[in-house]
């Protein structure tokens, strides 16, 4: 019996073949830098602004 990509022998094991078939593309690009960009700034304009109202208290 011919299975697809490989072959069904007496014991009734299918053989598969495994092969490469590219790698997959990269995605994000420069998008995701300018919301890391934002979340570092916001980030640290909340901590200074936490840091002078602890030191006002």
């Amino acid at each position: 019996m011919v299975v697809a990509g490989g072959f069904e022998s007496e014991d009734g094991i299918t053989e598969v073949k495994n092969f490469e078939k590219g790698r997959l593309p990269i995605t994000g690009g420069m998008g995701r830098l300018i919301f890391l960009l934002i979340g570092l700034a916001t980030m640290l304009g909340v901590g200074i602004y936490y840091m002078k109202r602890r030191q006002q208290a």
